[in-house]
């Protein structure tokens, strides 16, 4: 991760030593814990027969599939990157750090479409409730939905970072369990 401006300087993200006080290794481990939990929990709320709604975005069957499939691959390669932390394999440990990334740049995406599509509000509130006046409960659920989708996306980020950070520290032959 390093950024080149105008040739003049280059800033590079350094890795991390820990992961929330943990060794980088306990990270990797809960990325991959993630990992299964997104993917058992999507193969049981999608459906590849019918178009379903998520707060107001339509959702057809075959970007379903696609976010499933792309949920299911993160497993064999979070258990790949096992092996690899383990064996100092770096590359294995680097595409899992890579699939963390794509899985965050997706993820980023489906919060803007559902922020977006404007169903959020009518989502958690009975509609006997909005109809006495929406704007005040539907700014709290915003901001309420912004605070946590920002937590959710902060936390996938450090696992993709963590993941990353071992794949260079297993790189340099820094390693120790």
């Amino acid at each position: 991760f390093g950024v080149c401006i105008r040739g003049v300087a280059k800033h590079t993200v350094s890795a991390m030593r820990d992961f929330l006080g943990m060794p980088l290794h306990m990270g990797v481990f809960v990325a991959f814990l993630w990992t299964f939990l997104r993917s058992f929990l999507l193969l049981f709320a999608f459906d590849s027969a019918r178009t379903i709604d998520v707060v107001g975005v339509q959702l057809v069957p075959f970007v379903q599939v696609l976010l499933a499939t792309m949920a299911i691959l993160g497993v064999p390669l979070g258990v790949i990157a096992g092996f690899g932390v383990l064996y100092r394999l770096h590359d294995k440990v680097r595409i899992y750090a890579y699939w963390l990334i794509v899985a965050f740049l997706i993820e980023f995406c489906m919060i803007i479409l559902l922020g977006l599509g404007g169903q959020i509000c009518p989502a958690f509130v009975a509609p006997y409730i909005l109809r006495t006046g929406p704007i005040f409960i539907c700014f709290f659920i915003g901001v309420w939905v912004l605070f946590w989708s920002t937590v959710f996306l902060g936390f996938e980020f450090l696992l993709a970072l963590t993941v990353w950070s071992m794949a260079e520290q297993v790189e340099k032959g820094e390693y120790a369990a």
